[in-house]
């Protein structure tokens, strides 16, 4: 997570990265409001221990955090989709699992008599 609303310095787990500003917008929103919007609101880095103005970063720099950004917002949204598609399966599985319960009863003999 690169973005924090919080004015405090926040917790640089993980990359090491993280921004903070006044205002919480989403990613992607930011993304776009970082190009194409003259007067950004500061928006403040903290990477690697260090605080950095984002308005005074160079353009290249500025590019690759927001770059960094859209990246971790696929990266949220890929995980989220994964768990969606994670808990279908289960489903499917203990569906297909009550549906050939019954076809190993009549194909195990042994199964039969216990009933």
């Amino acid at each position: 997570r690169l973005i924090s609303t919080s004015n405090t310095p926040p917790n640089t787990a993980g990359f090491g990265c993280e921004m903070t500003k006044p205002q919480p917008r989403k990613v992607l929103g930011f993304f776009y409001d970082f190009f194409t919007k003259p007067s950004r609101s500061m928006t403040t880095l903290h990477f690697n221990g260090q605080s950095y103005d984002i308005d005074t970063l160079p353009d290249e720099a500025r590019a690759h955090v927001a770059s960094l950004q859209f990246v971790d917002a696929e990266m949220a949204r890929l995980k989220a989709q994964l768990a969606a598609y994670q808990t279908a399966r289960n489903a499917y599985v203990q569906t297909l699992k009550a549906h050939l319960s019954p076809l190993n009863t009549l194909a195990n003999p042994k199964a039969r008599q216990i009933h």
